[in-house]
């Protein structure tokens, strides 16, 4: 039967609101939806929710002004009471099921379903340059035990979403928008989900919202973001180099992205979220914290893909203020495989050399300006740079 995850938010311990927007429309069965007050009600569902002796029996109301959906059950009562029972708290998800004829159930997120979303692998929300997705269990199988995990240079955080989560976690990074984006995830999700829900994924669209669209609150920068994010080629967000590159075979589709959305702002919940210059990041992270390093190439033509350049004198700050932290740190570094790098961090314990295949799919705007064809395969060449015993670590998936 069809489900979907519904995320607490303060409304429904406040007011027995349950946010069901991600339900969609096509979820509920037709006249469902009543007036504005309980003198116009829409065709009742049933729904038997876990722990409650009685069946809830309700509509969804409709905006007295606009006519649309309120999205919220009209008959909440039984919310809070539900939510005491189990004890659940703001952030908690809880499952709604289809389970026959304009009848439903709901319960909370079972505690492995849970267990999955925080401590299992899961992907970034964002595709972005220069980024370690398909090098994860590479830097997986080096990554130490630690109870503080730490990215100073956070981009689209994929190690931070494909390792088990730590019991303190930092990401940081000097995109203002990019982690204005991570913050509306984790604090706001339902927000962001509702302004992307009749999106569409479609050249034109991504042309409006790149040069056409102009945000003006922090929520509105989040759907501009993200919206180009996920349909430009590489996840480029340097507008000068950012091309339409969304294909349905290789992209995250649009009617997805709530539910990775959701996966995402739940293992994003008491993240620490900064955008300071990273050699604070350092020098403030806590002893014995784990720091994931993941700084530009020290050769990238790197004003290609992102606004703010990382000059030769921020790669010789960053190996000076690791060197200064390495005896109460421990830190993972990837770099370029180049000898200038090499010769700047003779000082760490190890440095590996690791190469993985990575894939390039191109869409027609990417192959008029670069020679690569649809599905060309590369290899990945870095070095992992530690200051520790680096053996073949613990699963942390």
């Amino acid at each position: 039967m069809e489900s979907h995850a519904i995320i607490l938010t303060k409304a429904a311990f406040d007011h027995g609101n349950l946010n069901i927007r991600t339900c969609g429309p096509n979820f509920f069965p037709e006249g469902i939806f009543g007036g504005s007050t309980q003198d116009k009600l829409g065709e009742q569902i049933t729904i038997k929710a876990d722990g409650l002796p009685n069946l809830i029996k309700t509509d969804i109301p409709t905006d007295a002004t606009t006519g649309r959906p309120r999205w919220l059950f009209r008959e909440r009562a039984w919310v809070k009471t539900f939510v005491r029972v189990h004890r659940l708290a703001k952030g908690d998800l809880v499952i709604i099921r289809k389970v026959g004829n304009r009848a439903y159930s709901i319960a909370p997120s079972e505690p492995q379903s849970l267990d999955v979303s925080l401590n299992q692998q899961i992907h970034s929300p964002f595709r972005y340059a220069g980024g370690k997705f398909y090098a994860r269990k590479l830097i997986l199988e080096h990554i130490p035990e630690h109870s503080y995990y730490i990215e100073p240079f956070a981009g689209g955080a994929s190690i931070f979403f494909a390792k088990r989560e730590a019991q303190k976690n930092w990401l940081n990074d000097i995109d203002k928008d990019l982690m204005n984006c991570f913050i509306i995830i984790r604090d706001y999700p339902e927000c962001l989900i509702d302004r992307l829900k009749n999106e569409v994924a479609t050249k034109e669209r991504h042309g409006w919202y790149k040069n056409v669209y102009k945000p003006v609150t922090k929520l509105d920068h989040a759907v501009k973001w993200f919206y180009i994010n996920r349909t430009s080629y590489s996840g480029i967000m340097f507008m000068k180099n950012c091309y339409w590159g969304y294909h349905d075979k290789y992209s995250m589709r649009p009617e997805n992205w709530p539910q990775q959305i959701l996966k995402c702002s739940h293992k994003l919940k008491n993240v620490k979220l900064t955008t300071l210059d990273f050699e604070k990041v350092i020098d403030k992270a806590e002893d014995n914290s784990f720091l994931f390093v993941d700084p530009p190439y020290f050769n990238a033509d790197q004003d290609k893909f992102y606004k703010h350049s990382f000059k030769k004198s921020d790669h010789f700050r960053l190996c000076k203020v690791l060197e200064k932290n390495s005896k109460r740190l421990k830190f993972l570094l990837t770099y370029d495989n180049i000898p200038e790098v090499r010769e700047m961090y003779k000082w760490a314990t190890d440095l590996h050399e690791k190469e993985w295949n990575y894939t390039l799919n191109r869409t027609d705007d990417q192959r008029k300006n670069a020679p690569s064809r649809k599905g060309s395969r590369y290899k990945g060449q870095e070095l992992f740079i530690v200051n520790y015993n680096s053996a073949k670590q613990p699963n942390l998936f």
